[in-house]
């Protein structure tokens, strides 16, 4: 099996310092954004404006993933853990947040807890049949990432898994910039949303 960069210096010191002061740049630029998020979730639908999630992280580690909510109270109790785009479930707050991936910037105090990296694979929902062999898990699950950039929702789990698969093999700081500004050109064009 090729040697990932999984124990790299990037990996373990540089990544995650870079990230957290990124976040904390973002957060004292872009504070505001919480905060009308927020009333949006809370005029349209009340409280709470946090949902929380268990997925799974590093080494099949489990954690508690933060996103706004963009679904009607009681929704994992309603209806599948999967979310489709005409889900009923979603509120018309939700559909926004959804559609311009705010509903993602809670994530950045994941990212700052060290639960998270903004770049990764996609925490998955856990599953009694996981398999936390798969060479992702030896990486922070992130914000974004490589199927994120190429395919996001139109990628079929085989694809996804290839992409999630191939990262550990090429992080790098050059390939974490690259990550991240195509996520942000994806969200401002709006493309592979749900």
């Amino acid at each position: 099996m090729k040697k990932t960069r999984a124990n790299s210096f990037y990996v373990t010191f540089g990544k995650p310092l870079l990230e957290s002061i990124l976040v904390l740049i973002f957060l004292l630029l872009f504070w505001w954004v919480f905060i009308l998020c927020a009333i949006a979730i809370i005029a349209d639908d009340g409280w709470p404006v946090i949902y929380k999630q268990i997925r799974v992280g590093r080494f099949g580690k489990q954690f508690g993933i933060y996103k706004f909510r963009s679904m009607i109270k009681q929704a994992d109790k309603i209806g599948p853990t999967s979310t489709a785009s005409n889900d009923s479930r979603i509120t018309p707050s939700g559909l926004f947040l959804r559609k311009t991936s705010l509903d993602e910037l809670p994530q950045l105090f994941n990212v700052l807890k060290g639960d998270m990296s903004l770049v990764g694979y996609r925490p998955d929902v856990v599953h009694d049949d996981d398999d936390y062999s798969k060479i992702k898990y030896l990486l922070k699950p992130g914000i974004t990432g490589f199927a994120q950039v190429n395919g996001r929702s139109h990628l079929t789990l085989e694809d996804r898994d290839k992409w999630e698969e191939l990262y550990p093999h090429k992080v790098s700081l050059l390939t974490d910039i690259t990550v991240l500004f195509k996520t942000v050109l994806l969200v401002l064009n709006r493309k592979g949303t749900n």
